[in-house]
């Protein structure tokens, strides 16, 4: 409940106390669900290390618009619901024809895309992959360790490799081993690791001060540099473990044909602003696309969450 009376509290903001005119409200909901329909979504997990009570196994949009009305904002009516992923590829296709995937790559990490369902079994739609579920892959003991210790073991392993909420700690943990602290971790943020690697100065002073303040260790130059590139190389396996998800998504659409020109829509703080992470997912891209590669093109979605949800909306007084 208090969760919710926020989000009315802000909602009500939006409108300027307005109880009167009648708002059709679209809902961005960033976490796997069960949906039925656009304004049906029951929360299956928490994932990113949130965990409120309550909510988990419930109809999202119920909670809001029970919220609502606690508020007396019956002229609210929430219409649709969506993942965040849904939103931004909304928004951009709304902006840019041929859009066909939308990812969010930050706190956390997911795609959808356009299914056209060539044989005919199914209407063409929007899949919600959950992406940052996927489970197959190679893992380092320091993915075994963070695991290990989130909210939700087992759950959202790719998620855990890549996403913003988890590469201060990937790196923390790999750092402690590598000073000899095996099975230590220190507490870096994705800022922090972003403001290491930024650091261009041949002494590497701002990295260092940084590193030092966390372990309480002075070190050379040399050690430095060598530190650095391991957060560069954290940053790197992110960028190429979410390229290949592009990458799978463009072969399956494009089954024995060459994937056509098209854009995929990204939005999210570690896309955006933690270095080297767009440089080496288009260069991931270009490998594994090859040839191909050529006709994507990757475009920043700023905002594409809010946007998206608002389209979602307006969509519904569409016959």
């Amino acid at each position: 409940d208090e969760m919710f009376d926020f989000l009315a509290e802000i909602i009500d903001e939006a409108i300027e106390g307005d109880h009167e005119t009648k708002y059709l409200l679209g809902h961005t909901f960033s976490f796997p669900s069960e949906q039925t329909n656009l304004c049906n979504a029951r929360l299956i997990t928490w994932t990113k290390e949130f965990a409120t009570k309550g909510v988990e196994g419930k109809v999202v949009n119920d909670l809001l618009e029970d919220a609502l009305m606690r508020r007396g904002m019956k002229n609210v009516v929430p219409v649709a619901v969506i993942n965040d992923t849904v939103a931004v590829l909304l928004a951009a296709a709304y902006k840019r024809e041929h859009t066909y995937i939308g990812s969010i790559y930050a706190t956390g990490q997911n795609t959808c895309y356009f299914e056209n369902f060539a044989d005919g079994s199914e209407k063409p739609m929007v899949i919600n992959m959950e992406s940052g579920g996927f489970n197959r892959l190679p893992f380092s003991k320091y993915d075994d360790a963070i695991d290990a210790c989130s909210e939700q073991p087992g759950a959202q392993r790719l998620e855990k490799m890549v996403s913003g909420r988890y590469l201060g700690m990937l790196y923390g943990s790999a750092l402690a081993d590598l000073l000899g602290e095996e099975g230590a971790s220190y507490p870096f943020t994705s800022i922090e690791l972003s403001a290491i690697v930024a650091d261009a100065f041949l002494d590497r002073h701002a990295a260092g001060a940084i590193i030092e303040a966390k372990t309480g260790m002075t070190f050379s130059a040399a050690d430095r540099a060598l530190m650095q590139d391991l957060a560069g190389t954290v940053i790197q396996r992110s960028a190429h473990i979410v390229a290949a998800t592009y990458a799978g998504i463009i072969r399956h659409r494009a089954g024995e044909t060459k994937a056509e020109n098209q854009f995929i829509a990204v939005d999210g703080s570690v896309y955006e602003k933690v270095p080297l992470v767009a440089h080496h997912l288009r260069g991931a891209l270009d490998k594994l696309l090859l040839d191909e590669a050529v006709n994507i093109q990757i475009i920043l979605e700023n905002a594409g969450s809010a946007l998206g949800a608002a389209l979602a909306a307006a969509m519904t007084e569409q016959s």
